[in-house]
């Protein structure tokens, strides 16, 4: 095992003592803090660390590691079997590591046979406190099969030696309405260590409020999920479980009658607020709607969109765009120069010429920005790119593909492997504003960013770098101690994960210049941040009327709307609100104003409805509607004059069934002024006026 230097106890002396002046604009700092190390021992892994997830607020990552010298003294390997490594979360500000589960299990005798497939693919909530993963390991009572399934550790709740006690984990991977256990077809081929059942996708499967997870079952993996009498259910299906309600609800599913459609074999990935589902699989065609001329094959991956509340799959890009009101059905071609109302924004189908297996999506925290990766050119660029590039896409049902689609990174000469190298991964902060890419790559040749700092001459290793959607910069992330390259590269496998602010990256790697004394030879977890930090850790003040919704800054152009943009106004003759919005076509806008009322109990208070409004729109354009007081609240202004509310507005276009927020707005309304009636006269007598004339000098009465 490697000791770690005491230096490393905490990681500001090793920056602080490097003399290095704060630069204009924040960089990510020299070094890097280690993760993947027991800081009561002083002890670096003993083997390598694959994968860290960290949360938002940069406090806790979660990792997965091959390491054998993590476990607590008190928690011996099993008789007759040595635990290679598991996952583990790293508290950042008592910098004490936490067996999350066990990993894989190799028995002790001379064949070393595998007889656990032990946990894998973490994903964190937002407070740290749960930790979505798979493993065979049978870690509930009520889990009797010999397959993969899903849980969720509750890090509130310790473990003992017998995993089963105490209720620190929840099965992820049960049927709809209760705790029973998904049911598997035998395997083919039984492994001794477990067969396939359902896993999830690393650092993506869990909302921040823990209480969502998504997750797959094994394209082979024949199941009764989420509610079928029989075993009977292909693999490959995408399924969400919803912890507390314990409802287990099927995303594969097809547009005609509901069956499972399958076909998910890459990542799945769950907004944050746990509303939307991103997916890449097969199996398209009867999940979504596809036009004429396109070339449909069963086996071919797209990156697929759906949200929670019924409405249907949609594909997020591609080189047809049946999201078009102005697209009436016409055929499309494979050319990729032409263009119309149902071509889309792509060249290409998005798996052209490169695998989406392996390539994860990146997805805002409301489900609607998503950034993804592509060997597609954007329309009417006549070639592709080698390999694949980062662009953005805005979900929203107001905007077509095209409108709604921009590309971000373009490869260069074909000659120069600095500006050809394919973008690997990419990662989005919470704040919708900041992404994190991964790529040997170290020349960019689209104008939009400006790099920050100096970058590696050479495309030798595996760089991150942080793309501010606001300021148009690129920042690289990993540096040696001395400032200068790091000794390798990032791993370029898993997906880095960053804060909400985009401040601090989390990250595994080789390298052994990130802190003084790494000599274990594996890769580590590290994290790294600006220096100096930004002066805000918020996401930035955003213009209504100049951003589409989310944060999303890059220039928008075409037909992208910047949301319903609702203004309010006092109605002063008889104390409501005038709430105006701009629908973005025809549908049906319904506003609500909330405010908290004194409750049964003493210093208690309860939020209701106290004023709703709506109104049918059937074209684009500004609508203004009165909101007033209902009936049962008008007694609220008799003992103040004025009522605090939040007024949120909602729009349903019409044909769908996806329901638009936008900012909510805080006023009041006001008692109005009683209305004075106008001082009666008094009557008074006529008095007859005098009259003097005047005629020459003379004066005459």
């Amino acid at each position: 095992m490697r000791r770690l230097p005491v230096a490393l106890l905490t990681a500001a002396p090793i920056l602080l003592g490097l003399g290095l002046a704060p630069a204009a604009h924040a960089e990510y700092g020299p070094g890097a803090a280690i993760v993947s190390a027991d800081y009561g021992r002083l002890e670096q892994g003993d083997d390598a660390t694959t994968n860290a997830d960290i949360t938002p607020d940069g406090r806790y990552v979660v990792l997965q590691t091959r390491a054998t010298n993590f476990f607590p003294d008190d928690d011996p390997d099993p008789a007759g079997t040595i635990r290679r490594g598991g996952i583990f979360r790293f508290d950042r500000e008592t910098q004490r590591l936490q067996l999350v589960a066990d990993g894989n299990a190799f028995a002790t005798d001379g064949a070393g046979a595998q007889t656990l497939r032990g946990a894998a693919n973490p994903s964190i909530s937002a407070d740290g406190r749960r930790i979505a993963f798979s493993t065979a390991q049978r870690l509930v009572p009520q889990d009797t099969n010999d397959n993969v399934d899903v849980y969720v550790r509750d890090m509130d709740v310790p473990v003992g030696a017998d995993r089963q006690a105490g209720g620190a984990y929840t099965l992820i991977s049960a049927r709809d309405g209760g705790d029973v256990p998904a049911t598997y077809a035998p395997a083919a081929s039984p492994q001794p260590s477990g067969d396939g059942g359902a896993d999830v996708w690393r650092n993506t499967s869990i909302s921040a409020d823990g209480n969502r997870v998504v997750f797959r079952t094994a394209p082979d993996a024949v199941s009764d999920l989420p509610d079928h009498a029989a075993v009977d259910v292909p693999g490959g299906q995408v399924l969400v479980r919803d912890v507390a309600a314990r409802r287990t609800t099927l995303v594969t599913r097809a547009q005609a009658d509901g069956t499972p459609a399958g076909g998910a074999a890459g990542a799945v990935v769950i907004s944050d607020d746990g509303s939307t589902v991103v997916w890449s699989g097969s199996h398209a065609a009867p999940q979504t709607r596809f036009l004429d001329g396109e070339h449909i094959d069963p086996d071919v991956n797209y990156y697929l969109w759906r949200r929670l509340d019924g409405s249907i799959t949609r594909r997020i890009t591609g080189l047809a765009d049946p999201d078009d009101p102005a697209c009436d059905g016409t055929p499309v071609t494979l050319s990729s120069t032409s263009t119309g109302p149902c071509y889309g924004p792509l060249t290409s189908q998005e798996e052209d010429g490169a695998s989406l297996v392996n390539l994860t999506p990146a997805v805002s925290a409301d489900g609607y920005q998503i950034a993804f990766l592509t060997t597609g050119g954007m329309r009417p660029t006549p070639i592709n790119n080698p390999g694949p590039d980062l662009f953005i896409t805005d979900m929203h049902p107001w905007l077509t593909r095209k409108s709604g689609t921009f590309e971000l990174t373009r490869d260069g000469s074909s000659l120069d492997a600095r500006a050809t190298a394919p973008i690997d991964s990419v990662a989005m902060a919470a704040d919708g504003r900041h992404l994190l890419v991964g790529t040997v790559r170290t020349i960019f040749t689209l104008p939009l960013f400006s790099p920050v700092g100096t970058f590696r001459s050479a495309a030798t290793s595996e760089e991150l770098y942080v793309l501010d959607l606001a300021e148009h910069t690129i920042d690289r992330v990993i540096r040696g101690l001395d400032g200068g390259d790091a000794s390798a590269g990032a791993g370029a496998g898993p997906s880095p994960t960053l804060t909400a602010d985009g401040a601090t990256v989390a990250f595994t790697s080789q390298s052994a210049n990130l802190f003084y004394g790494d000599a274990n030879g594996v890769a580590d977890a590290f994290v790294t941040s600006l220096v100096p930090p930004r002066s805000s850790t918020g996401p930035p003040p955003v213009d209504p009327n100049a951003t589409p919704p989310g944060g999303f800054v890059i220039d928008p152009g075409g037909d992208a709307d910047p949301g319903l943009r609702l203004t309010l106004k006092r109605r002063t003759k008889d104390g409501g609100l005038d709430a105006s919005i701009v629908a973005p076509g025809p549908g049906t806008f319904r506003v609500t104003a909330s405010a908290s009322v004194a409750g049964q109990r003493a210093g208690k208070s309860t939020k209701v409805v106290v004023a709703t409004a709506s109104r049918k729109v059937t074209k684009k354009g500004k609508v203004t509607v009165a909101l007033l007081l209902t009936k049962k609240y008008k007694a609220l202004l008799k003992k103040s004059k004025r009522v605090a509310v939040t007024v949120s507005p909602r729009f349903t276009p019409t044909g769908s069934k996806t329901q638009v927020d936008d900012t909510a707005l805080r006023s009041s309304f006001v008692r109005p002024a009683p209305v004075k009636k106008p001082a009666k006269k008094k009557a008074t007598k006529k008095k007859t006026a005098k009259r003097t004339v005047v005629r020459a000098g003379v004066s005459s009465r």
